[in-house]
């Protein structure tokens, strides 16, 4: 999800799939859009942040992109 609303961020984590007991969701937040209004009025600082509380208060594990698949890999292999 490229410059993620953390209200969106918080109804995906909130929506649970009983077939799908693990998810993984790919956050991105480009510094170049910070300050600036290319998605948010004032800039996307604000809702990174806010992004990061909402991980950080439900203890979700984070992980690069190379170790998600690499888990992956090794669960078919």
């Amino acid at each position: 999800m490229m410059e993620i609303e953390p209200s969106l961020l918080s109804q995906m984590l909130d929506y649970k799939i009983k077939e799908l007991p693990q998810r993984v969701f790919t956050i991105n937040f480009h510094p170049a859009h910070a300050h600036i209004a290319t998605f948010c009025k004032h800039g996307s600082l604000d809702s990174f942040k806010r992004v990061l509380d909402i991980i950080n208060e439900l203890k979700i594990t984070v992980k690069p992109l190379n170790e998600v698949y690499r888990l992956a890999n090794n669960s078919v292999s």
